[in-house]
């Protein structure tokens, strides 16, 4: 890397990522690189892909499939979709949860995940919810179950606030995006790079979760 990183790196990302390892980006940013000034914006996928677009973030993580011309992706992991629900709620089985077994169960989900299955899964959907806090109060108040990536509600799931299952097949791909016509910065580069070993690390520690996208593999 040429020069020393400094500077502001505007980055967003969705939710789920900002739990699994933004904070201690930011913290390995504060304590060696204090050149560099971070602005974090979490949002869902698509309100950051329209930050992005709009030229009010530099790099975004957000879902492979939420591409556009202007944009370029560096894919990064595919993580494991789980359907959650409160525990007096469930009533299925023990053990993973097949497709098929979602058709009758009313379901939220971010509507970036909604616009991905609605042509794989035949979908009881009885809300969109591009709101984690308000997902995660409606499924406390027992409003119904929710589709989500498993980092986005590990924490009741181990507290047993909610059970959870995860879902035969179905995963949500995440990338890290940058305009096509930005110079990309040292600054930039540098979180990148640290984006990249946290996802090496997630992958190598959690394969159970999170697995390597290969190629143009951008599944949901």
């Amino acid at each position: 890397m040429v020069g020393r990183p400094a500077g502001l790196v505007r980055f967003g990302f969705p939710p789920s990522v900002g739990m699994l390892f933004v904070g201690r980006i930011l913290a390995e940013c504060v304590s060696r690189f204090n050149d560099v000034k971070l602005h974090l914006v979490e949002n869902v996928s698509p309100a950051v892909r329209e930050a992005l677009i709009d030229n009010r973030l530099d790099m975004a993580i957000m879902s492979c499939r939420s591409g556009h011309e202007s944009l370029r992706c560096v894919p990064l992991f595919h993580e494991q979709l789980w359907l959650f629900a409160a525990p007096d709620l469930w009533t299925l089985p023990p053990g993973s949860v097949s497709v098929d077994a979602l058709q009758e169960l009313p379901v939220m989900l971010a509507s970036f995940l909604m616009q991905h299955l609605e042509n794989k899964v035949p979908l009881r959907v009885m809300a969109a919810v591009d709101a984690l806090p308000l997902a995660r109060e409606a499924l406390f108040e027992r409003a119904g179950y929710g589709i989500f990536p498993y980092s986005a509600l590990e924490r009741e799931f181990k507290r047993g606030e909610l059970y959870g299952a995860p879902i035969s097949g179905l995963t949500v791909s995440r990338g890290l995006f940058f305009r096509k016509d930005r110079t990309t910065s040292n600054a930039m580069r540098l979180v990148e790079d640290l984006v990249k070993a946290r996802v090496s690390m997630l992958i190598s520690e959690r394969n159970d979760m999170f697995q390597e996208v290969l190629g143009d593999d951008y599944i949901v």
